[in-house]
């Protein structure tokens, strides 16, 4: 795939025309000898050092790529730099962005799932939300993403590790003309620890403990002479959490070397890996045997605490009194898989980058990088709790079970981009004019496969059964029980992925719960697998050319700010059964600009943008439509402040922003509704519960760092972002149980002969003919009969025939291994076809069939966010007296209204009656204080970090997003907000 020939030629003519004489006027070049100067520094690309002391970051190249001052850019910026990552003990770049930049959160693309989420929880297709918008996964120097593009973090879902970066720029709104993918909400782009020429030996080494019994160390190290430079970070990591086993330990390395081969050019290799194993909570809940012996039967654990009824007495009936012998409380309740629930990643990736001033105009930078990311999770499948008096527990105790299964989900990304910037003054000095062009390609490759165990031979080969029909004739293992009379345990059985094992004296042995048959490959089935599993593979395709021109006029008075990216995106899945499906897309987008100088200190600006973003995840809608790409125009002005002596710096900005094509998840229960799993089956090749909204989001944000006095180091963020539904979104019902009948109401053959059942059912022998005695003809007055034993029993509100009915047997011709003969004969009851009208419905249920189900209502908000939300961080260090080398400080934060999701309070019905479920306000404030001695080439510092220092937080009971309030199994509890911690740092400089 190549861009547009006709886009390609007109930014090279736009490259070309950087170096004409603009409307006559000659060119004034920079002079020969400073030049030289320029090609030794490499101004146009470096990046540029934060200050210790300072949370202020003046300079930017994540914006235009090459380095420009934030303040005359017209577009709006938040940075977290070293300093201010190192007081607040910043450990993951997703947890930082949503604590300490007003306005972000979290959301999974199903609402339920990442409402209440706990640091630590694995929530699939989770992504971080920007002014009340679903952001990209996290690139990496604006090269790339690492990781997985549908579940992003580049060192495991969810979390990316800051070990070995210096600066975290976001990139408000659509205004990521440079980027793969920018979306409308914004883009996160790290920036990796550099390795600087003519720089010192320095570097640091660090330990830090927290009150849950985590450990991290960190070193660090940096020198660089005229000609090489070295930058090393390395990690040693156990983070714990609140909950028993929940956590994760990591090691990284991290090595960036950086070469001047020629005057002209500097070469930065980067390499690096990092292996992360994590335990993931389990939310289960309990397995009484009936609800007739316990009321609690199937309730979540996390409600029954937080309802207070896991107690002997807590319940009537209540057959198990004190649940886990009353040993359950909120630090074990999601503990109790152990590593039955956990997730591996080691994530690799290297890239090169070549940076060439070939004049005092013109620079060039080849930038390639590549990622390969081995990740593994092992979900639990069980649910449940048993409790000693379940049937189904064979331990005679309170016990957990999991049936051994784990799944692959390999990953690969690929970028290479390339780009010339060319520099020049225009109007005899009057515009100082930058041009950077360039293009870029990047592919993403993800896989998802499932393993499971099958009992092997004495060789723990496979044991073939042909009598089966299910797993290519293969035997799963079954559950296994283990007892936690006395708590939960970290390791209860073997983990997978270990290739063999023995249960109970049997052989099993792992391997691919989907087996792939070459010879079945065809356009129907592209995969050739054999049966039905998870087994597909996800591929993504981004490439664009790009140019921007940023001009600063008369002295920097005024600067400008135009640009154009041509992309082209495609994207492909591939499920079992399913044929190829793609998405495709061709976008241009546009970005404008004017910032202006008012003031010394204040400067105006406005700009308008748009930007892409490739589907988040390539899965259908409940009618088999697959995403579209996504795109967001927006624009935004306000004012920058910049005090002469960068005391103080910063941005405060309305914006508004309309985004198409936002990807969400539905309930699973409204999928049902709107196309079920009939007895003919679903209509279209695939059927799922991802759809696209249009949204609109505006409102005001503020960033501001400052320095009032050079020990004393301030940070302030606000933002009110207002996310809305732009317009109502339905889908019809579908009719997929269609079945022969005559014009008299008679249920009959394909061949028009009629279907006779026995008055009274048997399911020793369910079939009739019209020579059976006392047989009678299969009718729809019957089906529609709640007395009669052919009921239809349809399910409420699709009307779909109940499948565990017994006329769902009859007209299928099946029940159980007994055929109906005269199906050979005759031909088959069901017509086959799915995907037909509501109106062709057959039955007449006992309840209004809505005829459309509605999946969002104009208005809605968008979730996942604070409506309002401030931080400010506050550091001092005192300098003189007995107090010198001490520092104190904090952060204070407040967040309002946290939209989290829209719920049905009385369940799924004819009204489809929808309510927002908003977490309480919250204030915390997190104490920072330590202390600071110079010895005499190294200096010691130590610092406690106590977070939520006056223990404010809530345990919030959760509605079930389709059956609301109305069914108690349906209800689930967590924590909106972390109790108190601390974390003890201590650091060598040198």
């Amino acid at each position: 795939m190549h861009p547009p020939a006709r886009s390609a030629r007109l930014l090279t003519l736009v490259l070309l025309a950087a170096q004409i004489p603009a409307w006559g006027q000659s060119v004034t070049s920079t002079p020969p000898a400073d030049a030289g100067s320029k090609a030794i520094a490499m101004d146009p690309f470096a990046v540029s050092s934060d200050s210790d002391s300072s949370y202020a970051a003046l300079n930017s190249n994540s914006l235009t790529r090459f380095k420009a001052e934030l303040d005359k850019l017209p577009m709006s910026a938040d940075i977290f730099d070293q300093a201010f990552m190192s007081d607040i003990a910043a450990t993951s770049v997703e947890a930082m962005i949503q604590s300490y930049s007003a306005g972000a959160g979290n959301a999974s693309l199903d609402q339920t799932t990442g409402a209440g989420s706990q640091p630590g929880d694995h929530v699939s297709h989770q992504f971080t939300q920007l002014r009340g918008l679903a952001t990209t996964s996290i690139e990496r120097d604006g090269l790339m993403p690492l990781g997985l593009f549908y579940n992003p973090g580049a060192t495991i879902p969810g979390t990316t590790s800051n070990f070995d970066i210096e600066r975290v720029e976001i990139i408000n709104g659509p205004q990521a003309l440079l980027y793969s993918g920018g979306g409308a909400g914004g883009v996160i782009s790290t920036v990796s620890k550099q390795a600087r020429f003519d720089a010192p030996v320095s570097g640091s080494g660090s330990y830090r403990v927290d009150n849950y019994g985590g450990k991290i160390g960190e070193f660090d190290f940096g020198v660089g002479t005229d000609r090489v430079a070295i930058r090393l970070a390395i990690t040693d990591q156990s983070d714990q959490s609140r909950r028993i086993n929940i956590g994760t330990k990591m090691d990284g390395q991290y090595l960036q070397v950086a070469v001047r081969p020629f005057k002209n050019t500097v070469v930065r290799i980067v390499g690096e890996q990092t292996t992360a194993n994590h335990i993931d909570p389990t939310s289960l809940s309990l397995a009484a045997g009936s609800s007739t012996a316990d009321s609690r039967q199937s309730d979540s654990l996390q409600y029954l605490l937080a309802a207070n009824l896991t107690g002997a007495g807590a319940s009537s009936p209540n057959s198990q009194g004190n649940i886990l012998n009353g040993l359950l409380n909120w630090s074990n309740v999601n503990s109790l898989q152990g590593w039955g629930n956990s997730e591996k990643a080691v994530s690799t990736y290297g890239a090169i980058t070549v940076e060439t001033e070939w004049s005092h105009w013109l620079s060039t930078q080849f930038a390639a990088g590549y990622n390969d990311y081995r990740y593994d999770l092992v979900s639990t499948q069980s649910t449940s709790l048993y409790t000693p008096g379940d049937a189904a527990n064979p331990t005679g105790g309170w016990a957990v079970a999991t049936t051994p299964i784990d799944t692959e989900e390999p990953a690969r990304n690929k970028a290479i981009r390339f780009s010339a910037l060319a520099t020049n003054d225009f109007f005899g000095g009057a515009a100082h004019s930058q041009t950077i062009v360039g293009a870029d390609y990047v592919r993403s490759d993800a896989f998802s496969i499932v393993y499971d165990y099958f009992q092997a031979d004495a060789n723990f080969n496979p044991i073939i059964n042909p009598a089966l029909t299910t797993k290519n004739g293969r035997t799963q293992t079954g559950a296994t029980f283990w007892s936690i009379n006395n708590g939960p345990l970290l390791y209860p059985y073997f983990s997978p992925p270990t290739p063999q094992v023995v249960l109970n004296g049997v052989n099993y042995v792992r391997g691919i719960s989907q087996i792939v048959n070459p010879a079945l490959i065809s356009p129907s089935n592209p995969l050739g697998v054999t049966s039905t599993g998870t087994y597909e593979f996800l591929k993504r395709f981004d490439q664009g050319i790009y140019g921007v021109n940023y001009t600063q006029w008369f002295d920097g008075k005024l600067t400008t700010l135009a640009g154009i990216r041509v992309a082209r995106v495609l994207g492909v899945t591939q499920e079992p059964g399913d044929p190829y499906n793609f998405a495709r897309a061709t976008t241009p987008n546009i970005d404008f600009g004017v910032d202006y100088k008012v003031l010394s200190w204040l400067r105006a600006y406005a700009d308008v943008s748009s930007s892409y973003s490739p589907p988040l995840v390539l899965f259908t809608d409940p009618s088999g439509n697959l995403p579209q790409t996504s795109r967001g125009v927006g624009g935004e002005t306000g004012f920058k402040i910049s005090s002469p002596n960068q005391a103080i710096s910063g941005s405060v900005s309305y914006y508004y922003t309309r985004a198409t094509n936002q990807e969400y998840q539905i309930p699973s229960a409204l999928q049902t509704d709107i196309n079920p799993a009939g007895l003919n089956g679903t209509a279209g090749a695939t059927s799922s519960t991802y759809v696209d909204l249009n949204e609109v989001s505006q409102g005001i944000q503020a960033t501001i760092t400052a320095n009032p006095l050079p020990n004393w180091r301030l940070r302030f963020s606000a933002s009110n972002p207002s996310g809305t539904i732009l317009s109502t979104k339905s889908y019809g019902q579908l009719y997929n149980d269609q079945f022969h009948t005559d014009g008299a109401g008679d249920v009959t053959y394909a061949d028009g002969t009629k279907v006779y059942v026995n008055p009274t059912y048997n399911a020793k022998a369910p079939f009739a003919t019209a020579t059976t005695p006392g047989a009678v003809p299969l009718t729809l007055a019957m089906m529609n009969n709640p007395s009669s034993p052919y009921y239809a029993s349809p399910v409420n509100p699709s009307g779909a025939i109940l499948s565990s009915s017994v006329v769902a047997s009859i007209l299928k011709g099946v029940v159980g291994t007994l055929a109906d003969p005269s199906a050979a004969t005759h031909g088959s009851i069901l017509t086959g076809a799915v995907g037909l009208p509501i109106s062709a419905l057959q039955i007449t249920p006992p309840f209004t069939v809505p005829g459309s189900i509605p999946i969002a209502q104009a208005g809605d908000h968008t979730v996942g966010y604070p409506s309002i939300s401030s931080n400010l961080t506050s550091v001092y260090t005192f300098t003189s007296s007995w107090l010198k080398g001490f520092e104190i400080g904090g952060t204070a934060t407040g967040n309002w209204k946290y939209n989290e999701f829209y719920y049905y309070p009385a369940g799924l019905g004819a009204s489809f009656q929808r309510s927002l479920y908003t977490a309480p306000t919250s204030f915390t404030f997190d104490l920072i204080a330590g202390y600071s001695h110079r010895f005499r080439f190294v200096t010691w510092s130590t610092q406690l970090n106590i977070f939520n220092l006056f223990n404010h937080y809530d345990v919030l009971i959760l509605p079930n997003q389709s059956t609301g309030w109305t069914v108690a199994s349906g209800l689930r509890a967590n924590f909106f907000g972390e109790p108190r911690s601390a974390v003890w740092s201590n650091t060598v400089k040198f």
